[in-house]
């Protein structure tokens, strides 16, 4: 049975048009399966209750179709059943033309939107007004506490619905959303006013101009929709730190959206209002976030008990075309309370308006571009979908054969899950382990190694993004299939030690040094803790940057994605990852 949306939809025409766009491939499994876009889910029913206004198209005598918009109090529009909604018409402008074009035809069409998270629900129908003498449809369909007056009610039969993609729905946000976005940063900077009254006497807050001065400084901080301070007259960036290289550029905060419980995705736009740079799948950005010492406690600086440290996050929104420049990047960053205090600072910290001092982007996990007729296997864990989306939409504008593997505890924990559902169709497979679906990498690599191919073919291509035990399957499975180095691509981000790594002492042979290293620690973050400066830059195994020379026989557990089996074998790590099998290690430092 066909999809009922597309039936109503994809009309002759329509179809002609997707082919021409080579779109009609992304749509084709609507057309068979079973069809459930009728029938309302808790997905559908959670959004709908949380609208207070939604647009209605009907259609008059004339053939000309109507559009009008529908106000009231949050979760006016009611869900009677899973296949019915109804609403109470308050008054409004006298002409009644949606009224009355219901009456000869009873076809409606909604859509409801949420600016905030940039997702829209389209709804058709048959409606219908509701009887003058049925009360108690009236009286369910009205909301006590609202000082409107009712003129009528409407009941809907759905006859289908679909969720459509998110791309230029601009971010806006109501008087609750705002102030539930702004409120962290008030109670920070109340908390950090209460903090300074009672470090010294001599300090004194003027609340009404946000002036912290005492006899040896005046400082003085400003929101304007950027956030600077300035110290003895000199103003500096916050973000900026002395560490922070001349190839930085300027990025604003323009969009926050909260994806689910703990990921909310950031769009950076340019300072100067012009296009970005372009990029392409797989490309990370890297901000700068101030930590707490309270936060971690391998962090501290010559100035006090905070310091301005780099993280990196892939580019949700990469172009296929790698000439276009990018309007915006848009980020995703996932709170991890756990973790090192990052992801925290960078949801506290990290508000509309803030304006940062970025390093240009850079891509360690790019497609392979000289296997274009590859058949390309995407696997994603959780927030490890971030570079895999842009591969994604790359290879589907591409037209070349893919298909996606997405993992997570829940499908509530899927980012972006329904608008890649609409986009890939059956390219897309889900495994939410809640309801037992769990992914077994052994198993779609098996499936894969088995899959009849052409041999005028080139070899299938892998890319993976992941927690750590997943990605340690995923190599050994590789390897255990005999699959071969060139077709296996994979990212991590900045790894935290395994829970079994134990503490180290490194013996650094040029300065004759020795430096210990807990077992919560990466190696790169104990040198540089120690002020031995070390080149670096992703973090996460992927860049070489951090790449030293260590005795060719010491045993080495190299989690890195950028060296050759060569280059391990003669001596060659990367500190940020990977970590001796031993208590003690000589480097070339």
């Amino acid at each position: 049975m066909a999809h009922q949306y597309a039936q109503i939809a994809f009309t002759p025409s329509v179809r002609q048009v997707q082919n021409e766009q080579n779109s009609r491939s992304g749509y084709a499994s609507m057309d068979n399966g079973e069809d459930y876009n009728f029938m309302l889910s808790q997905e559908e029913s959670n959004f709908i209750q949380q609208r207070d206004s939604f647009y209605m198209a009907s259609v008059s005598e004339t053939d000309w179709p109507y559009v009008q918009h529908r106000g009231g109090p949050k979760g006016f529009l009611k869900i009677i059943d899973a296949q019915t909604l109804g609403f109470s018409d308050y008054s409004g402008n006298r002409q009644y033309i949606s009224t009355g074009n219901f009456r000869t035809n009873d076809k409606v069409s909604l859509i409801l939107m949420d600016y905030a998270n940039r997702r829209r629900l389209k709804i058709l129908g048959h409606i219908s007004q509701v009887a003058a003498d049925d009360w108690n449809t009236q009286v369910a369909l009205e909301d006590d506490h609202y000082r409107a007056r009712v003129e009528r009610a409407f009941v809907i039969k759905i006859t289908a619905f679909d969720w459509n993609c998110p791309q230029h729905i601009t971010s806006r946000y109501s008087e609750d959303q705002l102030a539930s976005l702004i409120s962290p940063l008030q109670e920070e900077i109340k908390s950090l006013k209460e903090k300074l009254n009672q470090q010294s006497t001599t300090v004194s807050v003027d609340s009404d101009t946000n002036t912290l001065s005492d006899s040896k400084a005046e400082a003085k901080n400003e929101v304007r929709g950027e956030v600077k301070y300035e110290v003895k007259g000199e103003s500096k960036d916050k973000h900026k730190d002395e560490n922070i290289s001349d190839d930085k550029f300027s990025l604003k905060i323009t969009g926050i959206r909260q994806l689910t419980k703990d990921i909310r995705a950031y769009q950076l736009s340019n300072s100067t209002g012009e296009p970005l740079p372009a990029i392409t799948a797989g490309a990370h950005l890297q901000v700068p976030v101030t930590i707490n010492d309270s936060l971690s406690t391998h962090l501290k600086n010559k100035q006090g008990n905070q310091k301005t440290v780099w993280r990196s996050y892939s580019i949700l929104n990469a172009q296929s075309d790698h000439n276009s420049p990018n309007a915006y990047y848009e980020i995703a960053v996932k709170r991890i309370d756990e973790g090192k205090g990052g992801s925290i600072a960078l949801h506290q910290q990290y508000q509309l308006g803030l304006s940062l001092q970025c390093k240009p982007p850079q891509n360690f996990f790019a497609l392979n571009e000289s296997e274009k007729e590859a058949h390309t296997v995407l696997i994603a864990a959780g927030i490890g979908i971030t570079p895999i989306i842009p591969m994604a939409l790359t290879l589907l504008e591409k037209a070349q054969p893919f298909e996606l593997h997405f993992a997570a505890r829940s499908k509530s924990e899927m980012i972006y899950v329904d608008e890649l559902s609409e986009l890939l169709g059956n390219r897309l497979h889900l495994y939410p382990s809640n309801t037992g679906k769990k992914l077994s990498i052994d198993s779609l690599l098996s499936t894969q190694i088995s899959r009849p191919t052409n041999s005028q073919m080139p070899p299938t291509q892998y890319y993976f993004c992941g927690p750590n035990e997943m990605l340690n399957d995923f190599v050994k499975g590789a390897k255990a299939a005999a699959i071969a180095d060139e077709q296996i691509h994979y990212e991590q981000f900045a790894a935290s030690p395994n829970s079994s790594a134990q503490a180290v002492q490194l013996t650094l042979t040029k300065s004759n040094k020795t430096i210990a290293v807990a077992s919560d620690q990466s190696l790169l973050d104990a040198l540089l803790d120690e002020g031995v400066e070390v080149p670096h830059s992703c973090k996460s195994g992927r860049c070489k940057s951090c790449v030293v020379q260590v005795s060719s026989d010491a045993e080495i557990a190299h989690l890195d994605s950028c060296l050759s089996e060569t280059e391990r074998a003669s001596g060659k790590m990367c500190l940020c990852v990977s970590r001796p099998q031993s208590s003690g290690l000589y480097i070339e430092l």
